[in-house]
């Protein structure tokens, strides 16, 4: 991965970091729906460990008439963590490993998957940061196109994989916009990335002056930003800003998934300020909004980084992932006015 700012090099990639053998995706569960009377389904349920090279080994259990609740939608498991870095300010060359690091513990690989009992894929993706190139570079609407594109391409043999985010800063931007695009397809071919998205994480991610958050973020690099990169920025935050607004206006990016808004409360070395304020990462989200606030003792960039389950940041940023993205996995995907059951054609209006 280049430094910031240096020279262009176009580098996208989603890298699976677990399970560590590529070969093999985590088991998972799966319901198959089929309706009996009024509000009672029978639900098929299916055990399947899927190896690459065709084989599969399943496990079938017989039919059950049972009434359509939430509880019975925590039956499905298997689900995908993808990560999507910030600026890399600090100039590391694998900063989508290093956003998420703490020396060589990489948090969402040797620690987050025990939470889900190892029933997770966790891809990072790693995005072309040298925005100082072209004005192209620093469209963020471009990073969301190589994550949807990429996304597809991973997603073939399970396209309706549950999808969870955990966005840092300029990261949480690029996700918004992926979504928005999904979320607004015509052709039928991506909108499944929207539908599948069950929770949003967002780390210092400014959703209210995004110009001057973005800024100050730029600006705290180890190397110098020029002005010129600045000036770029702000241009690609209020494309951004005006992209978005029909969007969020309607709620379309937040309704019926959870959202949650981590925000570093310390100043950032050798800045003296705050990089991002904490107005600017609320939503000021409506009720109907699953939207939750939490403070987290660190700066942008040591408020993603823990040593472990033992470190007491890294202990409350983990329990309340985990207990909400057990919430989200519970529920199906609800959109207007229609529930659609995981991993079926079926849905109750």
């Amino acid at each position: 991965m280049p430094m910031i700012f240096s020279e262009h090099m176009e580098h996208y990639d989603l890298e699976t970091i677990f399970p560590y053998r590529s070969d093999v995706i985590p088991p998972y569960e799966r319901i198959e729906v089929e309706y009996v009377q009024h509000s009672c389904f029978r639900f098929l349920h299916l055990a399947s460990h899927s190896i690459r090279e065709g084989s599969s080994i399943r496990l079938w259990h017989p039919f059950m008439p049972v009434p359509l609740t939430d509880s019975l939608l925590n039956l499905q498991l298997g689900f995908s963590i993808i990560t999507v870095h910030c600026l890399n300010i600090e100039a590391k060359y694998f900063v989508h490993k290093n956003t998420w690091s703490y020396s060589s513990k990489l948090w969402p690989r040797d620690v987050l998957p025990s939470c889900y009992q190892k029933r997770c894929r966790v891809m990072l993706f790693s995005w072309n940061d040298g925005l100082a190139v072209t004005e192209e570079d620093s469209r963020f609407v471009k990073h969301g196109d190589h994550l949807l594109r990429l996304l597809m391409e991973n997603r073939l043999e399970d396209p309706t994989r549950p999808i969870v985010f955990l966005c840092h800063g300029v990261g949480g931007l690029i996700v918004k916009e992926a979504l928005a695009k999904a979320h607004l397809d015509k052709t039928g071919t991506i909108h499944i990335i929207d539908q599948c998205t069950r929770m949003l994480a967002f780390f210092n991610t400014p959703h209210h002056n995004v110009a001057k958050s973005v800024r100050n973020i730029a600006s705290a690099a180890v190397n110098p930003t020029a002005p010129d990169v600045l000036d770029k920025l702000d241009k690609a935050c209020e494309e951004h800003v005006e992209r978005m607004a029909p969007v969020e206006a309607r709620g379309r990016l937040y309704r019926r998934r959870v959202i949650i808004n981590f925000h570093g409360t310390s100043i950032y070395r050798g800045t003296g300020m705050v990089l991002v304020e904490k107005e600017d990462t609320k939503f000021n989200a409506r009720a109907e909004y699953w939207e939750k606030y939490f403070p987290i003792y660190g700066d942008h960039t040591s408020m993603c980084r823990y040593r472990g389950s033992e470190d007491l940041t890294g202990e409350t940023v983990l329990k309340i992932i985990g207990l909400n993205t057990r919430l989200a996995l519970r529920r199906g995907f609800a959109f207007e006015g229609v529930l659609v059951l995981p991993y079926s054609n079926k849905s109750v209006h």
